[in-house]
């Protein structure tokens, strides 16, 4: 004798009436059984008709548990993938700030050599005017009459190297403009840099509390996913299915 629970438990709570006591009460009166053993199948049969009913609830519950479960580990599954995606993406912008710092260190690099060559020769210059200066002076000491010609030379030719001076020196403070500016670039972009790390190690925390926390939740499922049904054929209506 089967109980079928698919109807509702409300069906079964009057087990007066049941085929199973209606089939033990012919058999009382058949004679086949003693009323002793009338009420005693009628006790059993009503001790299982209650375990019945208690396994249907508590596997029942099981199952929405089950299901609730699975959606969790969808949830957080999708949660994970979202954080991988997000991680790739900051490792790539990484990776374009760093390169972007080696350029602009390259380019500070090319500034500074520039700027040392520009000040050898602003020095080289000073040194020769002072050398044709003296030059001047001795030869204006020796015999003035005599050199001035060659004076005049000289003097253009410190007039010609005082111009081209100016010019190193114009060309020495825009080039000290640029190296400032690169410096002021190479220190945001550094900035920027930290800033990005902070990040990274902030997503990583996170995705290493999702993952645990989907991990938290498997075992759970594992056991769900044992339910004994031979008890209740009708259970398999119930069947879990993960989300799409």
């Amino acid at each position: 004798m089967v109980l079928d629970l698919a109807s509702g438990a409300g069906t079964a709570k009057n087990i007066d009436n049941s085929p199973a006591y209606q089939f033990l009460d012919e058999l009382q009166s058949s004679g086949t059984l003693t009323p002793a053993q009338v009420e005693m199948y009628k006790a059993k049969y009503a001790q299982l008709h209650d375990y019945v009913l208690k396994t249907y609830a508590l596997e029942k519950a099981m199952v929405d548990q089950s299901r609730k479960l699975n959606t969790i580990v969808y949830e957080e599954g999708k949660k994970i993938e979202k954080l991988k995606t997000s991680r790739y993406k900051l490792q790539e912008q990484i990776k374009q700030k760093k390169k972007n710092l080696e350029d602009a260190h390259k380019e500070l690099q090319d500034c500074e050599e520039r700027d040392t060559l520009l000040q050898y020769e602003h020095i080289e210059k000073k040194r020769e005017n002072a050398d044709l200066s003296r030059q001047v002076e001795q030869m204006q000491q020796e015999n003035q009459a005599l050199v001035q010609p060659q004076i005049q030379k000289i003097t253009e030719r410190i007039n010609s190297s005082k111009e081209e001076t100016a010019r190193t020196e114009s060309a020495l403070e825009h080039e000290s403009a640029r190296q400032e500016e690169f410096t002021k670039k190479v220190m945001a972009i550094k900035e920027l840099q930290l800033e990005l790390e902070d990040e990274k190690v902030a997503q990583r925390k996170f995705e290493r509390e999702g993952e645990h926390a989907a991990g938290s939740v498997l075992p759970v499922v594992m056991h769900t996913s044992h339910i004994n049904t031979r008890l209740l054929p009708n259970l398999r209506e119930h069947s879990i299915k993960a989300p799409k």
